[in-house]
């Protein structure tokens, strides 16, 4: 599993459908994982 959440399959599709989207939900789940808060996910991808 990666992330500790996910197993493989999902984190495949995430990766390599462009056209994926995601819930606030799930984004929220993997950033926990990662002991990341959303905040600063988002704050992250904003540079």
């Amino acid at each position: 599993m990666l992330f500790g959440v996910f197993n493989e399959k999902t984190v495949r599709r995430i990766a390599n459908d462009k056209n994926y989207t995601i819930t606030l939900y799930t984004l929220n789940k993997i950033c926990e994982a990662r002991n990341l808060k959303l905040s600063d996910f988002f704050k992250l991808i904003d540079k």
